[in-house]
């Protein structure tokens, strides 16, 4: 991964590359990995933004020290965030997706909670 940024000039890390997809019920079980997660864009500044994965939950997006979010990432209502869980529901990202309007969240969480229930068939 030497020499390859993602966004703001961060270096990639292996464990970025490999982030697990996970319902926002799972972030406490994966404090310090890296995952995936998506929701709706609620809110951004230049330092932090929310999104709700499933409705009535919220999850914070933030950025490195030092670093901004840019605001072009976060104009999509759907998002996916790729980053590292700091606690049960804040996540330093990475990079982000814009997953546009026509996604179905409610299938994508269906299908999400199926996968954790029944790992062995994923």
């Amino acid at each position: 991964a030497s020499g390859v940024r993602l966004e703001k000039g961060l270096p990639a890390q292996p464990a970025a590359m490999t982030s697990q997809r996970i319902p926002c019920d799972y972030l406490g079980d994966y404090v310090g990995q890296f995952v995936r997660i998506v929701g709706t864009v609620l809110s951004f500044s230049s330092t932090e933004a929310k999104i709700a994965p499933e409705q009535g939950k919220t999850v914070v997006i933030k950025c490195e020290p030092g670093e901004t979010l840019d605001e072009e990432k976060f104009k999509s209502p759907v998002v996916e965030v790729i980053g590292n869980v700091a606690d049960k529901t804040t996540i330093v990202m990475i990079k982000t997706f814009a997953l546009g309007d026509k996604f179905d969240l409610e299938l994508y969480n269906n299908a999400l909670k199926y996968k954790m229930k029944y790992s062995e068939a994923f």
